[in-house]
């Protein structure tokens, strides 16, 4: 049997990578484009900015040069597409699967104010975060 050549093997998760709809490579895409057109080392960047840091600042600068007719179509296609997104909720309480209104009422429920707001703000920047890559 054949063995595949190191580089090869290493060509072939490059184009994996490339081919991934993860936030996590998306993210990484981010953090090197910052990295270059900024001039800041990589290990900079990712210890000062968040994902969702980095990940704005790459789509502004690819959308600085457009007019504002196209950024409006823009807005207007992505906040069409929200209705398409699930929230995807954990299960409740009980063991089984929930209502966006039950899981907020739980959530509520058991944390105080302070923590439950950030608990939604998570969620939310997750649904966020999943219609800026697709």
């Amino acid at each position: 049997m054949n063995k595949m050549h190191p580089l090869v093997a290493i060509r072939l998760m490059a184009v994996d990578n490339c081919l991934s709809d993860s936030v996590e490579f998306y993210a990484e895409k981010a953090y090197r484009y910052y990295s270059k057109t900024y001039s800041t080392p990589l290990a900079e960047a990712r210890k000062t900015l968040t994902q969702e840091e980095v990940i704005l600042i790459m789509q502004e600068d690819e959308m600085a040069d457009l007019q504002v007719e196209e950024l409006a179509d823009a807005k207007k296609q992505l906040t069409g597409n929200l209705s398409e997104y699930k929230i995807i909720l954990p299960t409740g309480s009980t063991g089984h699967k929930i209502t966006e209104d039950e899981w907020l009422a739980e959530v509520l429920k058991k944390e105080n104010k302070k923590d439950a707001k950030k608990i939604i703000q998570q969620k939310i920047r997750q649904i966020l975060m999943k219609v800026l890559i697709n």
